[in-house]
């Protein structure tokens, strides 16, 4: 999770389009969009005109707002297209898994190996 130190005036962001402005299309393939940090305050990251605070509930700033989140900002583009693919593979792990005839193709050593990962993350 990204504190609000880790945000300098000037510093060049990206930022994640969710919520309803992700519906619009011209953010439908790429949903980052970049700015510049225009200041950084104790309780808030300004970027683009828009204040973006900490919480838990998030791995960058989320924007602050009394509505939908719209903006998840982010220290950098490298680390949100990090963040990006990884949420791609969990959707297609679990999609793949929530089908049970794909999962009876899967040979003993893979699911031991797949055990093995969950086993690690402390999982049963």
């Amino acid at each position: 999770m990204y504190k609000i130190t880790d945000f300098k005036v000037g510093q060049k962001v990206a930022l994640e389009v969710t919520g309803n402005e992700a519906r619009r299309p011209n953010y439908k393939d790429n949903p980052i969009r970049e700015g510049v940090v225009e200041k950084v305050g104790k309780k808030y990251v300004t970027v683009c005109g828009r204040r973006f605070e900490e919480h838990p509930a998030y791995i960058g700033l989320r924007e602050k707002t009394d509505s939908c989140v719209n903006f998840v900002l982010y220290p950098n583009k490298q680390v949100l297209e990090a963040k990006l693919e990884k949420d791609k593979l969990l959707f297609n792990i679990q999609e793949f898994f929530r089908h049970p005839n794909n999962s009876k193709e899967l040979t003993l050593n893979q699911l031991e190996e797949i055990q093995k990962i969950i086993t690690e993350l402390g999982g049963n």
